[in-house]
């Protein structure tokens, strides 16, 4: 499996596979961003087609979603840089950031452009600078 098309923060994914045989599965995790001005669900559209198969196979996933307005003082704890909230992702995150696996990760800076990480930044010396008095 390789991907032709994405993922790179576009509306499309393309995978292609030369040798998909029968009873074979694949799956993708990633996360999408689902815009909370938008009106309808969040949808997802899948088209599968295949040599040995008539035609193209589709499916739509209307994911419902609701808007809940948060201050991020409510979700992060910045000074010990700890979640407030349980997340979904956060063992694969920390086993990731851990491993220093960060192609895994997409960083964006606050204007939405995809940001370089320092591969020898290891973190450890990212200390929370205490208030002089």
């Amino acid at each position: 499996m390789h991907f032709a098309v994405g993922p790179d923060r576009g509306q499309v994914i393309e995978i292609h596979c030369a040798d998909f045989r029968h009873g074979r599965s694949w799956e993708f995790e990633g996360i999408a961003t689902i815009d909370p001005h938008s009106e309808g669900p969040f949808v997802i559209d899948v088209e599968v087609t295949a040599s040995n198969m008539r035609g193209i196979q589709r499916q739509r996933f209307d994911l419902a979603h609701t808007v809940e307005n948060a201050k991020v003082s409510d979700l992060v704890d910045l000074l010990k840089r700890t979640y407030r909230i349980p997340t979904q992702m956060k063992d694969r995150f920390n086993a990731e950031v851990k491993a220093k696996n960060w192609g895994w990760m997409e960083f964006v800076g606050v204007d939405g452009q995809q940001q370089d990480i320092d591969d020898n930044d290891d973190f450890d010396d990212d200390e929370v600078e205490e208030e002089a008095d």
